[in-house]
């Protein structure tokens, strides 16, 4: 596991050092062959350096007398720069002495903290040794110096995230919000547990991250609603947020007011067929009538008994109706805005119904009649309440 992570890191690190002869500058404003073959006064410093490494690549030789000349007589004029102590990291980690190359490399990142040379080979050897969280800080770095690579590093992130040996240690090194809401999708795609995904989502300190994420909250809950995990979906999707509502409440957010994500909270579904919105004062919105559609949904978890159903219409609009179904087939209840204010309509949950889907549809007509609706909240109380 170790070296194939290894090698991951170790591609983009090759292409970049492969580049490196292309990026040279010359103080004659030559090209960089036109530098090679020039008086050694004429060239910067840097550019010899960035030669020499570039040498380094293609020859595989890092013992080559002329290519520690080179270095050694740039680095007498530059002595600052970064390149001597990539090169020294490099010998050190081919050599297998991980620890002795992360501290050199730490002092080439001191010297150019944009370096990306030194960013993937300290990534490499982080990985190496063991460490982590130090080469996750490295590659969260790269993710924004090296756009080029970016896709393989974020993989890269994404494969220790999610890895069992790996994971707790990446997800806790974790400090950009993007990427931790891509490792918690990743992991929650894997496979991972209620358990495993409350642990990781401690360890990310994500219910800040995902505040203003509603599409991301969704994907990472997603899975265990399809896995039927109804409870466990509910406590990771409450984890998710800073302020989640008690979880005795029969529906989340009845006037719509409240912006808590799918799937616990309502998922709206404007389209081409109807323009649907949440507002302070309720759900509003317009049907074209050309086709039956969904306007809103969320998933409800109700205990089996008896129930009553409340949809307070602000105007009445007998193409909208209100469906609850056991989650994912049968239906049992259903409701029209009939009238203005409440249109109500008696159901039970039976026994084996563990989660329920409460939507909002609007049905087509014939010919197709477009009009508006306005629903003020949806409400549901135990009969007899």
């Amino acid at each position: 596991m170790r070296k194939a992570i290894r090698l991951i890191v170790l591609i983009p690190l090759a292409g970049a050092l492969l580049c490196l002869s292309f990026l040279s500058l010359a103080w004659s404003a030559k090209s960089v062959a036109g530098a090679q073959a020039s008086a050694p006064l004429l060239v910067h410093p840097t550019s010899q350096m960035r030669l020499a490494m570039a040498r380094v690549q293609s020859d595989r030789d890092m013992d080559d007398p002329a290519i520690l000349g080179q270095m050694r007589a740039a680095s007498r004029s530059a002595p600052l720069a970064e390149e001597p102590f990539i090169l020294k990291g490099l010998a050190l980690f081919r050599a297998g002495a991980y620890q002795d190359a992360e501290d050199v490399l730490d002092i080439a990142r001191r010297r150019n903290p944009r370096s990306r040379e030194a960013l993937y080979l300290s990534a490499d050897a982080a990985l190496a040794a063991g460490h982590i969280g130090d080469a996750v800080d490295h590659l969260e770095m790269l993710v924004r110096l090296a756009p080029r690579q970016r896709a393989l590093t974020q993989e890269t992130i994404t494969l220790l995230a999610t890895h069992p040996k790996t994971g707790r240690a990446a997800l806790a090194a974790l400090s950009d919000d993007g990427m931790k809401t891509e490792a918690l999708i990743a992991l929650a795609k894997s496979g991972a547990g209620t358990a495993q995904l409350l642990d990781a989502i401690a360890l990310t300190r994500a219910a800040s991250t995902l505040a203003s994420n509603p599409g991301g909250v969704n994907a990472i809950t997603r899975p265990l609603v399809e896995a039927s995990d109804f409870v466990g979906a509910y406590g990771v999707w409450s984890a998710l947020l800073p302020n989640p509502p008690s979880s005795q409440a029969l529906i989340r957010d009845q006037e719509f007011s409240a912006g808590l994500p799918p799937p616990f909270g309502w998922e709206i579904r404007t389209g081409p067929d109807a323009f649907v919105e949440a507002q302070d004062n309720g759900l509003v919105g317009e049907i074209y009538g050309r086709k039956s559609t969904q306007l809103a949904r969320q998933l409800l978890l109700l205990a089996p008994g008896a129930y009553q159903l409340d949809i307070d219409a602000v105007e009445p609009n007998t193409l909208v109706e209100v469906v609850i179904m056991c989650a994912p087939n049968p239906e049992v209840a259903r409701a029209t805005m009939a009238a203005k204010g409440s249109n109500l309509a008696s159901f039970r949950v039976p026994d084996g119904c563990k989660s329920q889907w409460l939507e909002v549809r609007a049905r087509a007509s014939d010919p197709p009649r477009a009009g508006t609706f306005h629903i003020r909240a949806i409400r549901i109380r135990q009969a007899g309440a």
